[in-house]
């Protein structure tokens, strides 16, 4: 129940080299909200963090609708926001 911010910052104080979070999609909301609220969420975690960034994208989590097969779009616009907007280290 923590927040990428808190979750980036528990890490580095445990000693690990690199951060890894998760923002789950809300699949009652659009694809562009979701995808607003995970690149909003890692963005700041990637700035507060002592340690590089990197966001789990895929099927329900960081923007990605849950569909047995995601539309290639939504997928590449993620990848594109992570790393332009939130300034992620990687995916």
């Amino acid at each position: 129940g923590m927040y990428p911010h808190d979750q980036c910052r528990i890490l580095a104080k445990a000693g690990a080299s690199a951060a890894c979070v998760v923002v789950n999609t809300n699949a009652s909301r659009s694809f562009p909200w979701n995808l607003g609220r995970a690149v909003a969420m890692c963005k700041y975690a990637a700035q507060v963090s002592p340690i590089p960034v990197h966001a789990n994208v895929g099927m329900g989590v960081g923007g990605v609708p849950m569909q047995m097969t995601p539309p290639i779009d939504c997928v590449s616009r993620t990848s594109a926001a992570m790393a332009e907007i939130g300034r992620l280290d990687g995916l």
